[in-house]
């Protein structure tokens, strides 16, 4: 998972996403600190699977979405609701 969310209202709706709170994963501190909470993350995400997180943060506004190869990239909703892929005459 991509994550992004560098503004307090996106880091809020990360740690909801996460099921964690401020206390546990607070946003700014010291470098040990900051070490102890990029480890609660990856264990977070690392219990349980892309598609189950890509359907917890879809919900939410959180700026976190799939890391995504090339061949999944046109079929993603968000790309096919912005049209983003074009081949030749066809809109992906």
């Amino acid at each position: 998972m991509a994550v992004g969310s560098l503004e307090p209202q996106f880091y809020d709706q990360l740690l909801k996403g996460l099921e964690l709170n401020e206390e546990e994963a607070p946003q700014n501190g010291s470098s040990e600190e900051l070490e102890r909470v990029r480890k609660i993350f990856t264990d977070k995400f690392a219990s349980k699977t892309r598609a189950q997180w890509t359907d917890i943060f879809d919900k939410l506004d959180a700026c976190v979405t799939p890391v995504l190869n090339l061949a999944e990239v046109s079929d993603y909703s968000h790309n096919k609701a912005r049209s983003s892929f074009v081949q030749g005459n066809q809109t992906f």
